[in-house]
């Protein structure tokens, strides 16, 4: 095994931009200390792709130090996988950089998640294909107007996410096509039954419901696209009433929202191909995003 140190310091580097201890006013002046990134490993076997542990705000130049190695293709990485130690954003934040990988990047996260979520009212860092409802896809548009026109210059890090978010359907619809296409089957025809189409688990609500810019993609690329929601009687695209059924019948099954309605493990061993967005199944049967 192979461990490589890209980062050592704690959070915002060292120096840091506004400390002036001994040890920062030493790294600048190079003298007695080195400049270094935020904390981060790599690690590999003997052969093969590297894995993170962490993925900090430096990651851009810390992925410059690995030794070159081959990859596929013009966006092929060196990275196969992101072991989260924790929810902090000096640990999450250079994920943002590796959203455009040729192939999935896996990261592994799960107890990260799970201590981020121990508040009561909120389900952050879940898997999912954009985000909807009247506030977050809406108001830190505002808040990004105000910082530049105000104090003039970009807030980059809301704009980053707010477009990861907007392109997220578009993304999930070529996943949909590549896993047919790994079975021999075009998109254009395919039946594909979208389950969930609220912009929340457990609701009847669609304001902004990223649901709505999938299914027009799926469409845009000639799917034949139905749906199955227990809170939502009509919707953009035709229902499917019998839910398993439906998800029997068609051609690929994509998971949009987790309502307690679904027993999603279930339904995954019914589906032909099941698309799980929401990382909720547990069964080799399901795809996740």
């Amino acid at each position: 095994m192979r461990v490589r140190v890209l980062g050592s310091a704690a959070g915002g580097g060292s120096p840091q931009w506004n400390c002036h201890c001994e040890t920062c006013e030493a790294a600048r002046g190079g003298s007695r200390a080195r400049p270094r990134t935020q904390s981060s490993l790599a690690i590999r076997g003997d052969q093969g792709p590297w894995f993170l542990v962490n993925a900090s705000p430096d990651l851009r130049q810390q992925l410059e130090t690995l030794p070159p190695q081959p990859v596929d293709g013009v966006r092929g990485a060196p990275i196969a996988g992101v072991l989260l130690t924790d929810a902090e954003i000096d640990h999450t934040a250079g994920l943002l950089l590796l959203r455009e990988s040729a192939t999935p990047i896996r990261v592994f996260c799960d107890a990260a998640i799970e201590l981020a979520n121990r508040h009561p009212r909120v389900s952050l860092l879940r898997p999912g294909i954009g985000v909807g409802g009247h506030c977050i896809p809406i108001d830190p548009n505002y808040l990004s107007h105000n910082v530049r026109s105000k104090l003039g210059y970009p807030f980059r890090f809301v704009e980053l996410a707010q477009e990861i978010n907007a392109t997220m359907p578009a993304y999930v619809a070529r996943r949909a096509q590549n896993l047919l296409n790994a079975d021999g089957l075009a998109l254009h025809g395919a039946a594909v039954l979208l389950l969930g189409v609220t912009y929340k688990a457990n609701i009847a609500d669609q304001r902004e419901s990223p649901a709505t810019p999938l299914a027009e993609q799926l469409a845009a690329l000639g799917a034949v696209v139905s749906y199955h929601d227990p809170y939502v009687p009509r919707w953009d695209v035709p229902r499917t009433d019998d839910l398993e059924g439906g998800v029997a019948a068609a051609d690929l099954v994509i998971l949009v929202q987790p309502h307690r309605d679904y027993d999603a493990d279930r339904l995954a061993r019914i589906a032909k191909r099941f698309f799980d967005t929401r990382g909720v199944t547990s069964v080799p049967e399901a795809h996740r995003l």
